[in-house]
C-alpha cells in the first residue's frame, strides 16, 4: 500500500476546519469538527475495522497526539494489518484483511498546537467486492449455514463445514482473469470457485459464523504462497487446509497438528512466541 501524505503547519484552510473543536478554536471552523476523533492508534483503527467491514470507501477522522514519531508506521498498515485485531473469537479481522480489503490510499495534514498534534486523516480504500455482491454473500452464507443444519458437538459442526467447502468449491485455475472475487469468501460460496485465500476466508467466516473460534493463517507451501485456517476444538487448535483437501472423499489436511502440517511454513507474525501463547496447538491431530 503506498501513501501519500501532506503536511501543513500553518492553522489554515481545510486543515485547521477538520479539527478546530480539538485545537480550540471557535466560531463557524468548529461546526467542520464533527469527525470522530481519536487520541491513540489503537481506538482509531479500530475504528477503521468497523468501517472496513461495512465497505465504507471513505473512512476520515481526527488523531490528536502528544507525537506523531509513529505516524508514518501507522499510515502505512492502519488498513492492511487489520488481522492484528482477530481474537479467533469475536473480531473478525482476519475476515476484514484478507476478504474485504484490496487497497488505499492514506493522506493526512496536521498542525501543533499547544503541545499536540492534530492531525486529519483521510482513507481511500477499495475492496475486492461491490456493494451488492458483499449483500448476496452474506444472504448465501445465512441460508447455506440454515441448510446444513448444525448440531451436535463442535467437532461435528466443523466437519460439515469443511465437507460442504470441500465438496462444492472448485479451485480457480484461471485466476489470472477472474478478477479479485476469486480471492473472497462469496467467490466460492457463491460462485463455487476460488484460490485458497476465498476457501480459507470461507471456512473461517462459517465457523465464526457457527460460534467455533477460527483464524486464517498466511504463509508458504510448495506450490509458493498460501493460505489456510486454524480452528479451535476442545480447548487446542488444528491446522485445516480445505483447498488441499478439495474434491477428495478422505481428508489428508484436516484438523491436523504441526508435526502432521510440516508441508505448510506460516509467515512470521504466525510463528511468534505471543501467537503460539494465545492459540495453542494440539499436540496430537484429532
Amino acid at each position: 500500500m503506498k501513501a501519500t501524505f501532506r503536511k501543513t503547519l500553518k492553522a489554515a484552510g481545510a486543515a485547521v476546519t477538520a479539527f478546530a473543536l480539538a485545537a480550540g478554536f471557535t466560531g463557524a471552523s468548529a461546526k467542520a469538527a464533527s469527525k470522530p476523533t481519536f487520541t491513540n492508534y489503537k481506538d482509531a483503527r479500530s475504528y477503521v475495522y468497523e468501517n472496513v467491514m461495512a465497505m465504507d470507501k471513505s473512512i476520515d477522522y481526527t488523531l490528536v497526539l502528544g507525537s506523531i514519531s509513529g505516524l508514518k508506521s501507522f499510515s502505512n498498515n492502519s488498513v492492511s494489518s487489520l488481522s492484528n485485531l482477530d481474537d479467533g473469537h469475536t473480531v473478525k479481522g482476519d475476515f476484514a484483511e484478507h476478504n474485504n480489503y484490496k487497497g488505499d490510499s492514506f493522506s493526512y495534514t496536521y498542525i501543533h498546537k499547544k503541545g499536540k498534534y492534530y492531525v486529519t486523516v483521510k482513507d481511500k480504500v477499495s475492496y475486492r467486492l461491490s456493494s451488492s455482491q458483499n449483500k448476496a454473500y452474506k444472504k448465501k452464507l445465512k441460508k447455506t449455514l440454515k441448510s446444513l443444519k448444525l448440531k451436535g458437538s463442535n467437532t461435528a459442526k466443523v466437519k460439515k463445514i469443511y465437507k460442504y467447502i470441500t465438496k462444492n468449491v472448485k479451485y480457480d485455475n484461471n485466476y489470472k482473469k477472474s478478477g479479485s472475487t476469486t480471492y473472497t469468501a462469496y467467490g466460492a460460496l457463491n460462485k463455487k470457485k476460488a484460490v485458497c485465500n476465498g476457501y480459507a476466508t470461507l471456512f473461517y467466516d462459517m465457523c465464526r459464523e457457527a460460534g467455533i473460534p477460527s483464524r486464517v493463517i498466511v504463509g508458504k507451501t510448495s506450490g509458493g504462497l498460501h493460505a489456510w485456517n486454524i480452528v479451535k476444538l476442545d480447548g487446542k487448535w488444528y491446522n485445516c487446509d480445505a483447498t488441499w483437501d478439495a474434491g477428495s472423499k478422505k481428508f489428508h489436511y484436516f484438523l491436523k497438528c504441526n508435526k502432521d502440517f510440516k508441508d505448510h511454513k506460516r509467515d512470521a507474525k504466525y510463528a511468534t512466541k505471543s501467537f503460539s501463547k494465545s492459540y495453542p496447538m494440539a499436540s496430537k491431530s484429532k
